[in-house]
């Protein structure tokens, strides 16, 4: 089984603001002028949009449905609906479903998505029957809008992962890291990252004092941009968000120093 990006051996991750003490570029030397979006911003838009996709697809479902002359009150079906726009969003929040990694994974997390949204459907259907809203309810509209809405959030999931792909390859979402250290360890860390697809880390380059055969120009075809110390001109120049430091734990004076 392949080790996952937290579990890389011998790799220290590192806030580089932080340790640079150094505001944010305006410049970028390695992406274009496509701007940073913050993973905060993209899962609240996300939440945004499955609430009004839940809406719009129950007033579509009831405008068309055969029945609707018949339905009771409209007050009823737009509590119902808010219940449903407002409660799926918390209920998918508190299941850990508007994380990156969430959003990147749609096969892997729809088993939770459909548990949230069939748990609130039955909590809401429980309220309808216990208030006697439902007495002249249309529980065809009901039945259909609560399967459509759920295949519509699944379709929906699929879409954005696809298009937070596109993000990530455009570096306007994912973390830009840099690798410190050469070898072994270095080849295992970039390894890792370029085998796991849902860390949220691009890879720059890597920085290297070495200049042996333990420091090619190129790890697993990433590319060695200069020494320790060419690493301060770059982070001045080009956004990075992280470092992974590959020097083994022993090398602690070592550590110290590029500290």
């Amino acid at each position: 089984m392949k080790p996952r990006f937290d579990q890389i051996t011998a790799a220290t991750r590192v806030d580089i603001g932080r340790l640079l003490d150094i505001p944010a570029p305006e410049t970028e030397a390695h992406s274009d002028s496509r701007p940073f979006i913050a993973p905060q911003v993209l899962s609240g838009l996300v939440r945004l949009c499955e609430a009004l996709a839940i809406g719009v697809v129950a007033v579509a479902m009831l405008a068309f449905y055969p029945g609707f002359k018949l339905a009771t009150p409209m007050a009823v079906y737009a509590t119902i609906i808010a219940i449903m726009v407002i409660g799926f969003p918390s209920a998918a929040q508190l299941a850990g479903l508007y994380r990156l990694e969430a959003l990147l994974n749609p096969v892997r997390t729809s088993p939770r998505l459909v548990l949230a949204w069939a748990s609130l459907i039955a909590i809401t259907s429980m309220a309808v029957l216990l208030t006697q809203m439902g007495l002249h309810l249309s529980r065809g509209w009901f039945l259909v809008w609560a399967i459509s809405g759920c295949g519509w959030i699944l379709v929906g999931r699929m879409a954005i992962a696809a298009l937070i792909r596109h993000f990530n390859a455009q570096g306007q979402l994912n973390r830009r890291a840099v690798i410190v250290g050469g070898g072994l360890d270095a080849e295992h860390a970039i390894a890792t990252l370029q085998n796991s697809h849902d860390t949220g880390v691009t890879l720059l380059g890597l920085f290297d004092d070495r200049q042996d055969a333990r420091s090619p120009d190129e790890t697993r075809g990433l590319k060695k941009l200069g020494s320790i110390e060419d690493l301060i001109t770059f982070a001045r120049s080009t956004r990075v968000d992280t470092l992974i430091v590959t020097l083994p734990v022993t090398a602690e004076n070592r550590l110290m120093q590029i500290a």
